[in-house]
């Protein structure tokens, strides 16, 4: 057997918690073997043995293959177009998912209406097409090809102990860490989909890779222009700025080393300090963007889905100045949600939760921010729904590394999401992990100095860790930091297994 499962394994169970139960682990050459985890610690039993499984007659969802647009929970009348367009007067931030690839007659025909296509979002066969009047809506709808005409969802960022309480380092309540299994994160790139990092902070320093600005994608954007964007480098060698703050701490929580600004070690260590960053910036320092206006929502979406494309895109992209273990993209960390329009939230069938989808197929493990809207929420927000994503909800440490005080964040959405009609009622348990994100030491932006914004760079060299924050958003980026501690250990782990070995392990 392969020595580099177990390890992950082994690690996970140490770094989320024991939990009673078995599963099946395969070794390089498919041959199986039975192993258990017990509720008091860590017991690995290799029995050798044959075991009869029952026979079980497969729930009747296992068989239906009815496509996404025949079933979701946002069209009920079954007409093509979200039910929150029909339900709107005016103009909205429009969308058109394809059942094809989209092709140049499926654009001329856009052009032949008036028009203008924003982006074209191969992953999920996409067009983006900005503010489009809802009377409009039958007639794209009966275009070739046309499965659903959606409407834009609006973006929201959700924004010491936390290391060691996830086991990531030792302390004296959990002696043995990840870290002392020889994990650290090295060799794994995540992708923080933010404000921007601005990875001069002490902490975060030789940990850029690649960037992409994707507030600026559009190069002859004339307001980008002339603010002082212009064009950027599509290829990653472009490194953006963090204007808000946010962007910057989350990549503290996944991946900081605790350095200061006067060269001493901290206890302020991210849960993976040898990871390293491909910064994509979608959102400025309003934190919406690209132009500091919260008016124009319609251009943060665009900004967001086109930097998850990018992503996907470049999943395998040899960097510049990278060495030839260091490539491509890992993780894709995001720490912000898309709201839905219609009550109940999403049922994972948009195309901002089908994207992701779409990443972890790609080979990218997807660690999503649940939401902030506390249990009287009435659904879990779109990104948040993605079927394949991993989901993640925040817990309350109370400032402590022992796990037996802590409790569910007032704040982190609960769950369920909304029924997507598959007849698989398992599907929409979500949030699917937790981890803590409350009261959180902060890297500290660029911004908290006043010396930069989204167009003017700053300097963070002379930061250090002070401001706390709480929010899902902070959970996530310490399980992102995890989950490259486990690709480290096993980087022949698929994102499915990944995200399935850190159910399995967690502490209940």
């Amino acid at each position: 057997m392969s020595m580099r499962r177990p390890l992950a394994l082994l690690l996970f169970a140490l770094l989320m918690g024991p939990v009673t139960g078995s599963l099946i682990v395969a070794d390089d050459n498919g041959h199986s073997s039975w192993s258990a985890v017990d509720s008091d610690g860590l017991q690995w039993i290799q029995s050798g043995q044959t075991f009869d499984v029952p026979a079980q007659t497969s729930p009747g969802w296992v068989d239906d293959d009815t496509p996404w647009w025949e079933r979701t929970s946002l069209d009920l009348d079954r007409n093509e177009i979200h039910d929150s367009i029909e339900s709107r007067i005016g103009v909205t931030g429009t969308a058109l998912v394809y059942q094809t690839d989209v092709t140049d007659a499926h654009l001329a025909a856009l052009e032949g209406l008036g028009l203008n296509v924003v982006d074209v979002l191969e992953a999920v066969n996409g067009v983006l097409l900005g503010q489009v009047n809802t009377t409009l809506a039958p007639t794209l709808a009966a275009l070739e090809d046309v499965v659903m005409v959606e409407e834009y969802g609006n973006v929201i960022f959700y924004g010491d102990v936390q290391t060691p309480a996830v086991k990531a380092s030792n302390s004296s309540f959990y002696p043995m860490g990840a870290w002392d299994l020889g994990v650290s994160g090295a060799g794994v790139n995540i992708a923080m989909v933010d404000t921007g990092v601005d990875n001069e902070h002490p902490g975060l320093s030789d940990k850029f890779v690649a960037g992409y600005d994707a507030v600026c994608y559009t190069p002859s954007d004339p307001i980008c222009i002339a603010a002082g964007g212009g064009v950027r480098e599509t290829d990653g060698t472009f490194d953006p700025d963090d204007g808000n703050q946010h962007g910057t701490a989350c990549m503290g929580m996944a991946a900081a080393t605790g350095i200061d600004a006067s060269g001493a070690q901290t206890e302020f260590y991210g849960s993976a300090p040898d990871a390293t960053l491909v910064d994509v910036r979608i959102g400025t320092d309003a934190g919406a963007g690209p132009f500091e206006n919260y008016v124009l929502e319609q251009e943060f979406y665009e900004s967001a889905m086109n930097g998850i494309q990018w992503i996907i895109d470049n999943k395998d992209t040899a960097w510049q100045d990278a060495d030839g273990t260091n490539y491509g993209i890992d993780i894709l960390s995001l720490s912000w949600g898309i709201t839905s329009h219609e009550g109940g939230g999403s049922d994972g069938n948009d195309m901002h939760s089908q994207i992701l989808n779409e990443a972890m197929e790609a080979g990218i493990i997807v660690s999503v921010a649940a939401g902030n809207d506390g249990p009287s929420n009435d659904g879990l927000s779109g990104m948040g729904s993605s079927d394949l994503s991993l989901t993640v909800g925040a817990t309350d440490d109370r400032n402590t590394v022992d796990r037996e005080d802590d409790t569910i964040a007032d704040y982190s959405s609960r769950g369920p999401r909304r029924d997507n009609g598959d007849g698989n009622p398992l599907n929409e348990l979500k949030p699917e992990i937790t981890a803590p994100g409350t009261n959180i030491v902060q890297a500290e932006g660029c911004v908290t100095s006043g010396l930069c914004n989204n167009f003017l760079g700053g300097d963070a060299s002379d930061n250090g860790y002070t401001g706390r924050g709480s929010g899902t958003s902070y959970a996530t980026p310490a399980v992102s930091g995890i989950l490259a501690l486990m690709i480290e250990a096993n980087p022949e782990l698929s994102p499915a297994e990944l995200k399935e070995i850190i159910k399995l392990t967690a502490e209940r």
